[in-house]
């Protein structure tokens, strides 16, 4: 699975938002309610820091891991532009 892939999926489903989440598929919001995006399997610790990683730069990757928060954007052309929050919890 890639980040592209979870991405497309949400934006055919006409998502208004993605929640990347350990131990659970990717999960987006429709119309309010939050459910899972299907044909997705539930992400590991390591699939979810590799799927967060990918939309990254090494800049962004250093301030995320000193502050547990970011706060960017990232576009896929042709596909659309996203607003990305990125929390440790």
């Amino acid at each position: 699975m890639e980040m592209i892939d979870v991405l497309r999926a949400a934006v055919e489903r006409q998502s208004s938002d993605i929640h990347i989440l350990v131990g659970k598929p990717p999960m987006i919001r429709i119309r309010g309610a939050i459910e899972p995006l299907a044909g997705f399997p539930e992400l590991s610790s390591e699939d979810t820091k590799r799927l967060i990683y990918s939309m990254l730069y090494e800049d962004q990757i250093a301030r995320f891991e000193e502050n547990q928060e970011l706060d960017s954007s990232y576009n896929i052309p042709g596909l659309s532009r996203f607003r990305v929050n990125i929390l440790y919890q």
